[in-house]
Formats: C-alpha cells, sequence, structure tokens
C-alpha cells in the first residue's frame, strides 16, 4: 500500500483530533504534526528508522506546547512505536484530552 494512502488512513474522523498543521511525504517516510486546543500536539511518523516502519506501523510521540518531544505526560513517558492508524487515534484523542 501507498505512504499516501495508509497516512490518509491516519487523517480519518479528523473532526476528533485536533488540526493537522504540517507534515511531509517524500522517499524516506511521512510525517504529520497535530495541534490540539490544550496547545499539546502529535508528532506521527513512518520512515526508515522508527518503530513499525518495516511493518507499515506508525511512531508517534507527544509535543509540548513549544512544540518539542514530551517524555513527562500521563499519555506516555516515551515515543510510541508498532501502533495501527486506530491505535494512533486512540493518542491523538488521549493527547487531545490533556489539561
Amino acid at each position: 500500500m501507498e505512504l499516501a494512502t495508509i497516512a490518509s488512513k491516519v487523517l480519518a474522523n479528523k473532526r476528533a483530533h485536533g488540526k493537522r498543521v504540517s507534515g511531509w511525504l517524500d522517499a524516506s517516510g511521512v510525517q504529520h504534526v497535530w495541534r490540539f486546543g490544550n496547545g499539546r500536539g502529535a508528532s506521527v511518523v513512518r520512515h526508515d528508522g522508527s518503530y513499525g516502519h518495516e511493518d507499515g506501523l506508525w511512531e508517534l510521540a507527544v509535543l509540548d506546547r513549544a512544540g518539542s518531544l514530551d517524555y513527562s505526560t500521563p499519555v506516555t513517558s516515551d515515543v510510541e512505536g508498532w501502533l495501527t492508524p486506530a491505535e494512533v487515534r486512540r493518542y491523538l484523542r488521549q493527547i487531545e484530552a490533556l489539561p
């Protein structure tokens, strides 16, 4: 399956997931950056170095209000890899619900 097709599955049901503010797609992979009303965000990637890329799965990281990786949330204390699109959406909802 093409990266663009898989990326569109992650974007499905946008109403529940804040706003996608940036992203890239090239020969090495794809990234989507999300921003939420609480100021937090998420980076969702799949590229040659991400966890799960060899299986067509996604990696997600929580972003703080400045856009840096945030390892101190109750959602996760690290990046989360080997995620299906449904699992990515679940994490996005959790990040959106953070204070």
